[in-house]
């Protein structure tokens, strides 16, 4: 049960395998095709398996639950609407900048979508205390992470101006035992600029979130169309990072005689070049990054993530901060960046002269060592 095993033109979109380890213990896989099925749906396929389950293993046996009725239409607005809602979009992305990060390998022309994953835990302390922050400042915690992962993006890729992708939930009254995909994708285009502090980030934050809330009506492929933004097989169009944020819904998997639990397995797809999946539990946040293995080391992003940890923990502590200050990098960070320069660009090509190069390569990283001679550097 791969995702090499889910074949879009026959399907099954969702496959299954049962590992037995013991007499007793055993590991059930699931995978399920994206375009079927999004993280609001683990709740609803893992409450049917056990009631199918609790079916079957009654004296007599059954064929469990009912089978549902098709579900309710996704709810498109008005020819008005639409209209409104893409002038939008085209005012708040025009000349919009594709966010470059530093990368440890040039980017190839052509995504292979191939990644990995890597999850860090934000303690439950921590995460109550950014909680009563951003409900100060009338935000949500959602936008308060969401800043701080901004922030480390603008610092590495030295921006001030970026865009990257959301997911709204949309699962329509009636839909509450499907499984499927009820969600928005959105684009948010933050404004790093003027070195804000943290309450200032914040509420640009809220107000570029709750406006692309209003105008999440636009489906995110006729919005690519009607924008037509310059097409590029190495990178998605409009963003090149995603950040999802949810509550853990409850999976109560309880059939009799059965103790079990849900674990996470590790992602072997990268849509984008990096996605940020943050999940609100009783112990904290989880924290989990799917990253690009094309462009991207683990240790580099085990980087970011603590560095995004750092900006939250700086943030709560000298709310008065400014952005500069919030995402100081120590000796260590620096070099990194120094070492990872702009890879991301297509490696230059063998018509390149070598004085181009050098003053390519001085314009890419500025501050970076170029001569060493005995003590002195410049």
């Amino acid at each position: 049960a791969d995702g090499h095993g889910l074949d879009l033109t026959t399907g099954p979109l969702l496959a299954a395998r049962l590992l037995r380890l013991s007499e007793e213990r055993h590991l059930l896989f699931l995978v399920a095709h994206h375009i079927v099925f999004d993280s609001s749906s683990t709740a609803v396929l893992v409450r049917d398996l056990a009631a199918f389950y609790r079916a079957r293993t009654r004296a007599q046996g059954g064929p469990g639950p009912s089978p549902l009725p098709e579900p309710p239409p996704a709810e498109r607005p008005g020819a008005a609407e639409l209209a409104a809602s893409l002038d939008f979009w085209r005012r708040t992305l025009r000349d919009a900048p594709d966010l470059s990060l530093p990368t440890d390998r040039p980017r190839p022309p052509v995504r292979s979508g191939v990644g990995a994953s890597l999850t860090h835990a934000l303690e439950a302390g921590l995460v109550d205390r950014l909680r009563t922050y951003a409900a100060g400042h009338r935000a949500t915690l959602f936008m308060a992470l969401t800043g701080a992962v901004a922030a480390v993006l603008g610092r590495m890729a030295g921006q001030r101006d970026l865009v990257i992708g959301t997911a709204v939930a949309a699962r329509p009254a009636g839909a509450e035992d499907h499984v499927g995909v009820f969600l928005d994708t959105v684009p948010l285009r933050l404004d790093l600029s003027g070195d804000p502090d943290f309450p200032t980030l914040l509420g640009r934050v809220r107000e570029s979130s709750t406006a692309a809330y209003d105008h999440r009506g636009v489906p995110f492929d006729e919005l690519v169309g009607a924008l037509n933004p310059p097409r590029d097989a190495g990178r998605n169009p409009l963003f090149q990072v995603m950040v999802e944020y949810e509550n853990e819904g409850r999976a109560d998997f309880d059939p009799p005689r059965l103790t079990a639990a849900l674990l996470d397995v590790p992602s072997a797809r990268a849509p984008f070049d990096l996605s940020v999946y943050l999940t609100r539990h009783t112990d904290g946040v989880r924290f989990m990054v799917e990253y690009d293995t094309a462009l991207f080391d683990g240790s580099t992003v085990r980087r970011f993530v603590e560095y995004v940890e750092q900006v939250l923990r700086r943030a709560l502590d000298d709310p008065g901060a400014s952005l500069t200050g919030l995402t100081a990098v120590t000796d260590s960070d620096r070099a990194t960046l120094a070492r990872l320069g702009r890879l991301d660009e297509p490696a230059p090509t063998a018509e390149d002269t070598l004085h181009g190069l050098f003053e390519e390569q001085a314009r890419r990283t500025p501050d970076a060592v170029a001569l060493v001679g005995g003590p002195r550097q410049v």
